[in-house]
């Protein structure tokens, strides 16, 4: 645990963003073995000449956190899914890729491929936050959560405007559900 001050539940809170931001983000993911389920090595920040106490792979943690497992495989499909999210070369992202907002803790930016438009909104801060730009506004107001899991963290408060969740990853996508 990096905060000691942070319960077990902010503490997958923040590991989920994490995940999100490097899974959605261009370029190749990389995530080290155990991300997934939340490896802690002990606290130890460089356990590189520690032993195998310390860098043992705990698998039952896979059944301890198998809803931040199942979240990394649905980002991971969602990426294998969209070519949005797997641009490959400079002139695509320029032409395809929009950053909405990245100030108190948000992160907003909007990619498009043949299949159409996704808005990714990360929000860091410590509270739930209202996110409305002339990009989001000018989606349909049907807008569907594609997030990994199956818990809608969106609500659509009208004209554009989406409330996203304390410590949250949200992709809103403009195809019909």
């Amino acid at each position: 645990r990096q905060r000691p001050t942070d319960d077990d539940a902010t503490t997958v809170k923040r590991a989920e963003l994490a995940d999100s931001l490097v899974t959605l983000s261009q370029g190749i993911p990389f995530i080290q073995l155990g991300q997934e389920f939340l490896r802690t090595k002990g606290g130890d920040g460089n356990s590189y000449n520690s032993g195998d106490s310390v860098n043992a792979i705990d698998w039952d943690r896979t059944t301890t956190y198998k809803d931040s497992v199942d979240y990394v495989k649905g980002l991971l499909a969602l990426r294998k899914n969209t070519a949005a999210f797997r641009m490959s070369s400079y002139d695509d992202i320029s032409k395809n890729a929009t950053i909405l907002q990245a100030s108190d803790g948000v992160v907003a930016y909007q990619v498009k491929d043949d299949s159409g438009t996704y808005v990714v909104i990360l929000n860091s801060a410590s509270g739930s936050v209202d996110t409305s730009t002339a990009r989001t506004a000018s989606l349909a107001r049907s807008l569907t959560s594609a997030s990994a899991d199956s818990t809608t963290t969106v609500s659509g408060l009208g004209n554009g405007t989406y409330q996203v969740l304390v410590r949250d990853g949200t992709v809103l996508d403009d195809n019909d559900p």
